[in-house]
């Protein structure tokens, strides 16, 4: 982890930049740590994840492309989960993916509710 942090904090942002846009999806799911990530589509943010959210389920559960861009907002740690591994953590667990499962749907449903408070409220912009 130190030698990522120190390789990041030599580039500038043009590197990062650079390397996201050349970058390719990295087959794992991610939870938020510490920080915060920027849900884009085109060039609008439409969402902010926190700390304790989880990035790259949509695609973990119905196996199609990301929707959208996430990047950090920030200075953020995220624990990487190979989707091979909990693949396999799901298939030989029916318990752990019970409740995996159960805790992917209360993500996608807490932001629904959100963002449909924003929109009966009048608000615009991001989700969060």
């Amino acid at each position: 982890m130190r030698k990522a942090l120190y390789v990041m904090g030599i580039l500038n942002g043009a590197d990062v930049e650079w390397m996201a846009a050349n970058g390719q999806p990295v087959d794992a799911l991610f939870v938020i740590l510490d920080g915060a990530m920027d849900v884009t589509t085109g060039k609008r943010t439409i969402n902010r994840l926190l700390c304790g959210e989880i990035v790259g389920e949509i695609s973990f559960v119905d196996s199609h492309p990301p929707s959208a861009t996430v990047a950090a907002a920030g200075f953020s740690h995220v624990l990487a989960i190979p989707c091979g591994l909990l693949h396999a953590k799901i298939s030989t667990d029916p318990w752990f993916a019970s409740r995996f499962f159960r805790a992917l749907a209360v993500f996608p449903a807490d932001r629904l509710r959100h963002a449909n408070g924003l929109i009966s409220n009048g608000g615009g912009g991001a989700v969060r």
